[in-house]
Protein backbone atom coordinates (compact mmCIF):
# COMPACT_ATOMS: atom_id res chain seq x y z
CA UNK A 1 0.00 0.00 0.00
CA UNK A 2 1.59 3.19 -0.76
CA UNK A 3 0.52 4.99 2.39
CA UNK A 4 3.50 3.75 5.18
CA UNK A 5 2.00 5.79 8.22
CA UNK A 6 -1.08 7.06 9.75
CA UNK A 7 -1.97 10.11 10.92
CA UNK A 8 -1.97 11.73 14.45
CA UNK A 9 -2.78 15.20 15.47
CA UNK A 10 -5.26 17.32 17.43
CA UNK A 11 -7.86 19.46 16.69
CA UNK A 12 -7.24 22.86 17.66
CA UNK A 13 -9.94 24.12 20.17
CA UNK A 14 -12.51 26.40 18.54
CA UNK A 15 -11.78 25.82 14.91
CA UNK A 16 -12.24 23.46 12.34
CA UNK A 17 -8.26 22.98 12.18
CA UNK A 18 -6.61 19.70 12.66
CA UNK A 19 -2.67 20.26 13.87
CA UNK A 20 -0.67 16.90 12.57
CA UNK A 21 1.75 15.72 15.14
CA UNK A 22 2.43 12.20 13.35
CA UNK A 23 2.57 13.38 9.29
CA UNK A 24 1.16 10.62 6.66
CA UNK A 25 3.34 9.40 4.32
CA UNK A 26 2.34 8.00 0.58
CA UNK A 27 4.78 6.80 -1.63
CA UNK A 28 3.60 7.81 -5.44
CA UNK A 29 3.71 5.65 -8.24
CA UNK A 30 3.20 8.21 -10.63
CA UNK A 31 5.87 10.85 -9.57
CA UNK A 32 8.09 8.03 -8.40
CA UNK A 33 8.31 9.72 -5.01
CA UNK A 34 6.94 10.17 -1.30
CA UNK A 35 5.36 12.78 -0.53
CA UNK A 36 3.95 14.27 3.23
CA UNK A 37 3.91 17.32 5.50
CA UNK A 38 5.54 18.58 8.27
CA UNK A 39 5.24 17.99 12.12
CA UNK A 40 2.56 20.34 12.90
CA UNK A 41 1.19 21.62 9.62
CA UNK A 42 -2.22 22.66 10.01
CA UNK A 43 -5.57 21.46 8.13
CA UNK A 44 -8.69 21.18 7.37
CA UNK A 45 -8.20 18.12 5.64
CA UNK A 46 -9.68 19.22 2.15
CA UNK A 47 -10.23 22.12 -0.69
CA UNK A 48 -13.45 20.95 -1.44
CA UNK A 49 -16.23 23.19 -0.34
CA UNK A 50 -18.36 22.09 2.14
CA UNK A 51 -21.37 21.41 0.18
CA UNK A 52 -19.96 19.35 -1.98
CA UNK A 53 -19.03 16.79 0.30
CA UNK A 54 -22.49 16.07 1.08
CA UNK A 55 -22.96 15.62 -2.59
CA UNK A 56 -20.04 13.56 -2.86
CA UNK A 57 -21.17 11.79 0.26
CA UNK A 58 -18.52 11.02 2.28
CA UNK A 59 -16.61 14.13 4.65
CA UNK A 60 -13.11 15.54 4.89
CA UNK A 61 -12.10 13.40 7.51
CA UNK A 62 -13.44 9.79 6.36
CA UNK A 63 -10.88 7.30 6.35
CA UNK A 64 -10.66 7.37 2.40
CA UNK A 65 -9.60 10.72 2.28
CA UNK A 66 -7.95 12.16 5.26
CA UNK A 67 -4.53 11.28 4.87
CA UNK A 68 -4.86 12.25 1.88
CA UNK A 69 -6.69 15.57 2.44
CA UNK A 70 -3.34 16.68 4.85
CA UNK A 71 -1.19 15.80 1.85
CA UNK A 72 -2.69 17.72 -0.34
CA UNK A 73 -3.83 20.69 1.88
CA UNK A 74 0.24 21.23 2.26
CA UNK A 75 0.76 20.88 -1.33
CA UNK A 76 -1.63 23.64 -2.04
CA UNK A 77 0.12 25.51 0.69
CA UNK A 78 3.50 25.85 -0.54
CA UNK A 79 3.10 25.57 -4.19
CA UNK A 80 5.53 21.93 -4.22
CA UNK A 81 3.70 20.86 -6.82
CA UNK A 82 1.34 22.41 -9.51
CA UNK A 83 -2.62 22.82 -8.60
CA UNK A 84 -2.68 20.05 -11.62
CA UNK A 85 -0.46 17.70 -10.06
CA UNK A 86 -1.81 18.34 -7.01
CA UNK A 87 -4.96 17.53 -7.35
CA UNK A 88 -3.95 14.47 -9.51
CA UNK A 89 -2.32 13.40 -6.36
CA UNK A 90 -4.83 13.44 -4.08
CA UNK A 91 -7.15 11.30 -6.54
CA UNK A 92 -4.73 8.85 -6.61
CA UNK A 93 -4.29 8.88 -2.89
CA UNK A 94 -7.76 8.70 -2.00
CA UNK A 95 -7.54 6.00 -4.75
CA UNK A 96 -5.36 4.10 -3.26
CA UNK A 97 -7.33 3.77 0.37
CA UNK A 98 -10.26 2.50 -1.11
CA UNK A 99 -12.51 5.41 -2.28
CA UNK A 100 -14.65 3.86 -5.55
CA UNK A 101 -13.92 5.01 -9.13
CA UNK A 102 -16.97 6.98 -9.62
CA UNK A 103 -16.74 8.89 -5.94
CA UNK A 104 -12.63 9.55 -6.80
CA UNK A 105 -13.42 11.42 -10.19
CA UNK A 106 -16.03 13.01 -8.24
CA UNK A 107 -13.54 14.19 -5.46
CA UNK A 108 -11.02 15.20 -8.55
CA UNK A 109 -13.95 17.29 -10.59
CA UNK A 110 -14.44 19.14 -7.48
CA UNK A 111 -10.90 19.93 -6.85
CA UNK A 112 -10.57 21.59 -10.32
CA UNK A 113 -13.51 23.10 -10.14
CA UNK A 114 -13.40 25.09 -6.53
CA UNK A 115 -10.46 23.89 -5.51
CA UNK A 116 -8.16 27.15 -7.26
CA UNK A 117 -8.96 29.72 -4.77
CA UNK A 118 -7.66 27.73 -1.96
CA UNK A 119 -4.43 27.08 -3.88
CA UNK A 120 -3.81 30.27 -4.61
CA UNK A 121 -4.81 31.36 -0.72
CA UNK A 122 -2.04 29.12 0.34
CA UNK A 123 0.72 30.97 -2.04
CA UNK A 124 -0.36 34.21 -0.36
CA UNK A 125 0.29 32.68 2.64
CA UNK A 126 3.39 30.76 2.35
Amino acid sequence: MPFSRAIGGSWIAGTDIFQVSMPPVYYSPRFKREFSCPFGAETDFSSIPRVAWTILGVTPTSHQVRRAGVIHDHLYKTGELSRADSDQLFYDMVRAEGLGYIRGQLCFQALRAFGGVNYRKGLNDA
